[in-house]
């Protein structure tokens, strides 16, 4: 007796982390975070005004040609860096991979017990409510799936199921990431190179550490852009023109990157667009932010093994009939929900300019070497952003 729990402790709303020290934060809408309860911005938080909740499928699955049909004879494969990717049946091991090397070091946390995409609730178990960003990769794989179905997808697990991601984990997965990349091109060895990654987390300045943090990241995502990896980056969903990163590391007048370069593809920046097409009011915006797709109430992929603790509010069961109940607000054993988030609306455009590359209209997928590779990859970001080459 004597301890009731309160709104704000033991923790406050979001995470009992804050940007950037020593975590990059992930950047899906949930309840609490920019926001507190109660204004029309926080909204986009809740089921069914666009927050995490489940939904039913009723189309096909997105088609996917035969290699025989490709204008290549390889797939542009997208990377994603964040949480993994659970149990769904439109991402099978032969189009998603999750295992990725280099001269033998492991890429990305691999740790099976601290895999937020099988459970879902990993923070606290002994409550069993989902945790905060549990589910994100596969909802961000499964977005790719639509955008872009005849694009081969490289899952790379460095974001825990809170959110908060280590500084430590992201720059060591990025540097090796960055290495296969050279390795493979130097060797003309198609099958590990990468043409997209998507980048759904980011940090702003709050400390004299975070300043000396931007180099190191910004380093292997500049290497990657030489090899003509386009790099796509979420705003950020704080409804602020305070510049966010690594998406403030896309070039403009006065940005830490202030011009393009003709022999490194830029990051390129996305905010979040409601299904009306208006700037959904939490996504980050401002002259760093060049670009904005869909980002708020999208229906895309999470994991059938996702059951949490909330229930129905009403379940009975009768005879001739069986259960009747109420929706469940957290069980996604149907493999499908929505969600909001400049995190989301990233994925749609790296989708885009893989979609791009599919089509032939940038170059061949087959020429790998890396002049042919900034061509192409400088041709597909022009195509779909207002940035352009040198």
């Amino acid at each position: 007796n004597g301890t009731p729990f309160v709104n704000g402790t033991p923790f406050v709303n979001g995470t009992p982390f804050v940007n950037g020290t020593p975590f990059v934060n992930g950047t899906p809408f949930v309840n609490g975070t920019p926001f507190v309860n109660g204004t029309p911005i926080n909204m986009y938080g809740s089921p069914g005004w666009g927050g995490r909740m489940p939904v039913a499928w009723a189309g096909p699955e997105p088609t996917r040609r035969p290699d025989s049909a490709l204008k290549a004879r390889r797939r542009p494969v997208v990377a994603i860096l964040d949480t993994g990717v659970g149990e769904h049946d439109w991402l099978p091991e032969d189009i998603v991979r999750t295992d990725a090397s280099v001269f033998g070091i492991p890429i990305g946390l691999q740790d099976p017990s601290t895999n937020p995409e099988w459970t879902g609730c990993i923070d606290d178990p002994l409550v069993g409510m989902l945790d905060s960003d549990s589910g994100h990769g596969t909802f961000i794989a499964g977005l790719i799936r639509q955008r872009c179905p005849d694009a081969d997808i490289l899952a790379l697990r460095v974001m825990p199921s809170d959110g908060a991601v280590a500084e430590s984990d992201l720059l060591h997965t990025l540097n090796l990431l960055a290495l296969r990349q050279i390795v493979a091109q130097a060797q003309g060895d198609a099958d590990n190179m990468i043409d997209v990654l998507t980048l759904s987390l980011g940090y702003y300045h709050e400390s004299p550490e975070d300043l000396k943090y931007d180099p190191h990241l910004l380093v292997p995502l500049r290497i990657l852009g030489e090899t003509g990896v386009s790099v796509v980056v979420a705003a950020g969903n704080d409804c602020t023109a305070r510049p966010m990163f690594p998406a403030a590391f896309t070039p403009y007048d006065g940005g830490y990157v202030a011009k393009s370069s003709r022999d490194c593809v830029p990051i390129v920046s996305v905010g979040a667009l409601n299904p009306d097409g208006t700037i959904a009011m939490f996504s980050n915006g401002g002259e760093w932010v060049h670009s904005y797709r869909p980002g708020a109430a999208l229906v895309s992929t999470f994991p059938k093994t996702f059951n949490g603790a909330t229930g129905p509010a009403l379940r009975v069961h009768l005879p001739g009939e069986g259960w009747r109940a109420t929706m469940d607000p957290d069980d996604f054993s149907g493999g499908f929900g929505t969600w909001s988030g400049t995190s989301f609306a990233a994925p749609l455009l790296a989708a885009d300019i893989a979609q791009s590359l599919v089509d032939g209209g940038c170059g061949s997928l087959d020429s790998v070497d890396r002049t042919n590779s900034l061509k192409r990859g400088w041709k597909a970001v022009a195509r779909h952003t207002k940035l352009a080459r040198p």
